[in-house]
């Protein structure tokens, strides 16, 4: 049968888009982890209809934007995978799609068997990580924002932070930090060895700011399996979690990146990532089955 594979899949809204995410990753090979925000509209329990895949449900946390809870949530989606001793775990965002036919993934992922699909684009050693990603971990951070943007939550957390600054507050601890996208495609060792982590990750990136988009990455740089990472030091090619995400265009809501439209599918197939972010159903349908014909292998690709 060949590898076996976990998705962990973060969702909060637009349920028809989670119905097909997960039709589209529904395989002998694989079984399929969801976490729905406990703040969605989308119903409980969430029932997958999958034929093949098992779809296991995690319990629901109430999922901050650039808060520590987004970690939790991922620690929650690893823990509940890990017994499963799967070749690779997958985390995808429920507005992500995978962009090649199945058999197409598959291959890809087993012939860079022990790779890691991380995003490091800024860290120590290629001098991107500077003093703004630094003060993420720096300083407390002491509310989580209830919603992006909340002006509230951020003179808050601006405020203290100066304080701190000024009192000379360091949490780092000499550490040296790596920042990349959330996303990411791990192996089964660095999955555990995550988790064995999760005391550093708790006490170093608890009320700090966006600690997703740090923690993995601190804790890839700072191991062995730094030299196992796909691309590493991104070679500005983008592809170091094999994933299409297009921040140079504006995206719908302020804090969002591009979401991808009919006319985008044939790049986002010629750039060879697995995966894509973001899709959305009330802004182009087409898109989102335009890809699913990919994926199902109803429709030739022209690449």
């Amino acid at each position: 049968m060949g590898t076996r594979h976990a998705f962990l899949v973060m969702a909060h809204d637009e349920y028809p888009l989670l119905e097909t995410l997960v039709s589209l990753l529904d395989s002998p090979r694989a079984d399929i982890y969801v976490h729905v925000d406990a703040r969605s509209p989308i119903p409980p329990p969430f029932d997958s209809h999958a034929s093949d895949s098992e779809v296991v449900t995690v319990p629901r946390r109430a999922v901050r934007w650039s808060g520590y809870s987004q970690v939790e949530a991922e620690l929650d989606l690893l823990g509940a995978a890990l017994p499963g001793e799967y070749s690779y775990y997958h985390l995808l965002s429920g507005h992500d799609l995978p962009v090649t036919p199945r058999a197409e993934l598959y291959d890809f992922f087993d012939k860079h068997a022990g790779t890691e699909f991380v995003d490091c684009w800024a860290t120590p050693d290629n001098g991107r990580f500077n003093a703004t990603y630094l003060d993420r971990v720096r300083f407390y951070t002491p509310v989580e924002p209830p919603s992006r943007g909340s002006s509230a939550a951020r003179a808050i957390n601006h405020s203290t932070a100066a304080v701190q600054r000024i009192l000379g507050v360091d949490r780092t601890g000499g550490h040296r930090f790596a920042y990349g996208s959330n996303w990411f495609s791990i192996s089964h060792e660095l999955a555990t060895y995550v988790l064995e982590q999760k005391p550093f990750i708790r006490r170093t990136f608890s009320h700090t700011r966006s600690p997703d988009e740090l923690f993995l990455q601190t804790i890839v740089w700072n191991s062995s399996f730094r030299d196992r990472l796909y691309e590493p030091g991104d070679k500005g090619t983008g592809l170091g979690n094999a994933r299409y995400i297009d921040w140079s265009r504006l995206g719908e809501a302020k804090y969002s990146p591009y979401v991808i439209r009919a006319s985008d599918v044939e790049s986002v197939r010629r750039s060879g990532c697995m995966f894509a972010r973001k899709f959305s159903l009330s802004v182009d349908s087409e898109a989102v089955k335009q890809v699913a014909r990919i994926v199902r292998g109803q429709e030739e690709p022209s690449v």
